[in-house]
């Protein structure tokens, strides 16, 4: 009876914590409104209905269902985002409605989301989260990218 109790302790700690009751749930299921790609400053857009907007989709939903971790001190300014659009290789992803990504971190509502895969901090996965075109402090780590680079290498996005 105390473990149960312990249980749900925990659990209502974490979905107050996260304002999300899902928290536990590991799966992310978006559908942009756009996906927009930067490679060393060469910028392609792909919309629904667009040739490789469905399984870069699911590529990007199923990168987004694997968080190992958050790191509140990372953000990003102005100068940061136009230094990875312009040297980079960074995806961008913008949603109608603001989206909720299952995990015990409270990484708020997002309308878009930044995924560096290359340059400063891409080795530690990090997905930065905005509200309005601003992106807000602290990110959330992704454990892998190396599917989604061989599926943007594989439609020719990136080299």
């Amino acid at each position: 009876m105390i473990g149960l109790f312990v249980l749900v302790l925990v659990y209502l700690i974490i979905t107050i914590s996260t304002n999300d009751p899902a928290w536990f749930l590991p799966t992310f299921r978006g559908e942009p409104t756009r996906i927009v790609i930067y490679h060393r400053g060469e910028r392609s857009e792909i919309a629904p209905g667009s040739e490789h907007y469905a399984v870069l989709n699911e590529e990007l939903n199923r990168s987004l269902s694997r968080i190992s971790g958050y790191d509140e001190g990372l953000g990003l300014s102005p100068e940061s985002l136009q230094d990875y659009r312009a040297r980079e290789t960074v995806i961008e992803v913008f949603y109608a409605q603001p989206v909720v990504i299952h995990s015990r971190f409270n990484f708020g509502r997002p309308d878009s989301l930044l995924i560096p895969l290359s340059g400063r901090h891409s080795e530690q996965h990090p997905v930065f989260g905005g509200i309005g075109g601003d992106y807000l402090p602290g990110t959330l780590n992704l454990r892998d990218v190396s599917a989604l680079k061989a599926k943007l290498i594989e439609l020719g996005y990136i080299d």
